[in-house]
């Protein structure tokens, strides 16, 4: 066998979410004898609250069980010009770090990542940068958008988890040098230690066995839609009042208020007793654990972490049809999709799912095989390989 491909990932740390989540998956399932990864976080941890904190504790000693370097530039957060020279300094830093590990591919993640990845990679001569990234909207202000634009005439390829993102930023760019790639996400299944019982006493959610409870779980962010979920909540419980809802999720960091608008909310519509908001610090499986129903609604997404994790554990869904998650659920076969926005829509299918438990049986049952077949960890960091082996030759490196 020749010599490794050596690739570092570039990233930030400005929330922890799904794509540090993917990124995590895809080092863990790499396999080490082909690959060296290292992990380069190009701001510091200080912003991050005590959650987030221990989280990326958790992280990074799963990083070093496998192997896995990471390293923290740790830049000023400071804006103006002080903040531009840092930065500067921070990417001028990154280079280096490039040059000295003789850096086969810079694996860039969206956002400033992605600009100081492709700037640094640049200086280093790296023979390939990727870049991936899940929305054109990041892009858009013209400034970023010019930048977007120069960085894609560097790129060897933007890798995103939908072929609907693809398609976006198809018709966004304007270089068309880079190779456009699919890589559909993959995680170990969620996991609980917990019954359904004491899951549901762990999140302080209803203690009788035979109530059936749907569940949201998600960070708490406008585009996710909670503010839909609760009013197909209010539609179900006036056909059947004993059915109740969960909002499983953290605040945003950059969001604070959505949380309380969402309580007021809650409150207006009259359903303190039947909904209850939860934010679990233990493992996410404990939440898909306790509830019945899975749902999410949300208006603007890629292809949701959360949805892989409901699928891993074979839970009947309920999910809003955007482009991407149409790629994930084939409606009445691995989940029900209902139209954005539709709370309508989707109180009719949390009823269905209620009223129907081999209909609920049978979704869960094909999220499960759907899971199996495409969305393992393996799987996603096999197409990784694959394509970083396949532009490396194009360049005439190993």
């Amino acid at each position: 066998m020749g010599a490794r491909i050596r690739v570092a990932s570039v990233g930030r740390l400005a929330t922890i979410g799904g794509d540090e989540n993917r990124l995590l998956q895809t080092a863990l399932a790499m396999d080490p004898g082909r690959v060296e990864h290292v992990v380069i976080v190009v701001d510091g941890t200080d912003h991050l609250d005590e959650r987030e904190r221990q989280r990326w504790a958790g992280m990074r000693q799963q990083y070093a069980a496998a192997g896995v370097e990471v390293v923290e530039l740790a830049p000023s957060r400071r804006g103006g010009v002080a903040g531009a020279a840092a930065r500067a300094e921070s990417t001028a830093r990154l280079a280096r770090e490039l040059r000295r590990r003789r850096i086969d591919v810079v694996d860039a993640r969206s956002g400033v990542p992605a600009v100081m990845g492709v700037a640094a990679a640049t200086a280093a001569r790296t023979p390939v940068v990727t870049l991936t990234s899940y929305y054109t909207s990041w892009f858009e202000p013209l400034p970023q958008k010019l930048v977007g634009q120069a960085m894609f005439a560097r790129l060897d390829a933007l890798i995103s988890d939908a072929q609907a993102t693809l398609d976006d930023f198809d018709t966004w760019r304007w270089s068309h040098h880079a190779e456009l790639a699919l890589v559909q996400n993959g995680i170990l299944p969620a996991t609980s230690e917990l019954t359904r019982e004491e899951a549901r006493a762990a999140l302080g959610l209803w203690d009788d066995p035979g109530t059936h409870v749907v569940g949201h779980i998600s960070r708490l962010l406008r585009r996710k839609a909670h503010d839909v979920f609760l009013r197909a909540a209010a539609t179900c419980l006036e056909s059947d009042p004993d059915l109740r809802f969960a909002v499983v999720g953290f605040r945003a960091e950059e969001e604070p208020d959505t949380y309380d608008e969402l309580l007021a909310l809650r409150d207006r519509l009259g359903l303190v007793e039947q909904v209850r908001f939860v934010s679990h610090p233990g493992p996410v499986g404990d939440a898909f654990r306790a509830i019945d129903t899975f749902a999410h609604l949300s208006l603007a997404d890629s292809s949701p972490i959360a949805i892989h994790e409901g699928m891993s554990l074979g839970k009947p869904s309920v999910i809003s049809a955007l482009p991407g998650n149409r790629e994930l659920v084939d409606d009445g076969v691995t989940g029900l999709l209902v139209p954005p926005g539709d709370h309508l829509a989707a109180a009719e299918a949390f009823l269905r799912l209620a009223k129907d438990p081999d209909l609920a049986e049978r979704i869960g049952a094909g999220a499960r095989a759907r899971y199996l077949e495409r969305h393992r960890p393996e799987i996603m960091a096999a197409n990784h390989l694959a394509l970083w082996e396949r532009l490396l030759a194009r360049h005439g490196r190993r």
